[in-house]
């Protein structure tokens, strides 16, 4: 079991991690963080520009599309009937104070997911690499996109 520090928290995962600016990039793979945060809401993303992508209580079920055809053109198709809160690519649960735990994936064709006591990454794919940050909610979504962009590039400077 690795612990990482992340500030005021400390994380565990099965993965090995090494420190990168504004966070933690964990191995290729599926990971899982155990956090500390209980009951709380969860960012998730969606598959595709019109995808849902929104903030959600763990506690409650998640919000679907109720028609089961619709829900297939709406979000990935391989989600339609999962149960739980999941989302795509990113994923983060709120912590005290305005902060957030965010774990995003470096790689194509994955999954997160949060429970009261984790926070899932799932490669379907190629195996991917993640990013890991706990801070203030808008330093940890600016530091995923510094570790996406240094790991696919950009076609500008400053893909703000």
């Amino acid at each position: 079991m690795t612990s990482l520090d992340l500030g005021p928290i400390s994380v565990s995962t099965e993965s090995s991690a090494t420190r990168t600016r504004g966070g933690w990039l964990l191995n290729a793979g599926d990971v899982q963080l155990s956090h500390p945060f209980g009951s709380t809401t969860f960012y998730r993303h969606g598959w595709h520009s019109w995808g849902l992508t929104h903030w959600a209580l763990i506690d409650e079920e998640p919000v679907r599309v109720r028609d089961r055809e619709r829900r297939r053109l709406s979000d990935d198709p391989l989600l339609v009937d999962h149960q739980g809160h999941v989302g795509n690519y990113v994923g983060a649960i709120s912590g005290p104070a305005g902060n957030a735990l965010l774990l995003g994936a470096l790689g194509m064709d994955t999954i997160v997911e949060a429970t009261s006591t984790t926070l899932s990454g799932t490669s379907r794919g190629e195996p991917a690499g993640w990013f890991v940050a706990y801070g203030p909610e808008q330093d940890v979504f600016a530091s995923y996109a510094e570790a996406v962009q240094g790991q696919f590039g950009s076609v500008r400077q400053n893909p703000g």
